[in-house]
């Protein structure tokens, strides 16, 4: 079975990953009827119960970035977990997140994550103003 995932926040731009999977999951049901979509907003409690090494889930996430907004980035789960990024719009981030599946022996051996690179400027704005 397939898992996607959205890891997004209530706050700004980093929404964007639900309204993607939202806008899409018509036409995924049609191509895997026993797709599982999960929204997490806090990706300990939501996303690492739903993880096994069973499973094929794909993770889709708002990533900053320097330019290209919108631009959809194939991101690398190996080197997530070997170089995890300090920053995150979430209590604890998607790379933490995961190497916390990884210990409690929870990883997936197949494992995709999507960045949807959202303006760095813009996210800070649009997060300060629907949180602030």
């Amino acid at each position: 079975m397939t898992l996607l995932a959205a890891i997004d926040s209530p706050c700004g731009e980093d929404a964007i990953a639900f309204e993607l999977i939202r806008t899409l999951e018509p036409r995924l049901r049609k191509l895997d009827e026993s797709l599982s979509i999960l929204n997490c907003v806090t990706p300990l409690t939501d996303l690492v119960p739903a993880l096994a090494p069973d499973r094929s889930p794909i993770l889709v996430d708002a990533v900053v970035g320097s330019s290209m907004d919108g631009r959809v980035i194939d991101i690398d789960a190996s080197e997530l977990l070997e170089n995890p990024k300090p920053a995150s719009t979430h209590a604890l981030s998607v790379a933490s997140t995961l190497q916390l599946a990884q210990a409690l022996g929870q990883l997936p051996f197949r494992l995709g994550i999507v960045g949807i690179r959202v303006d760095p400027e813009r996210a800070r704005t649009s997060s300060t103003a629907m949180c602030g």
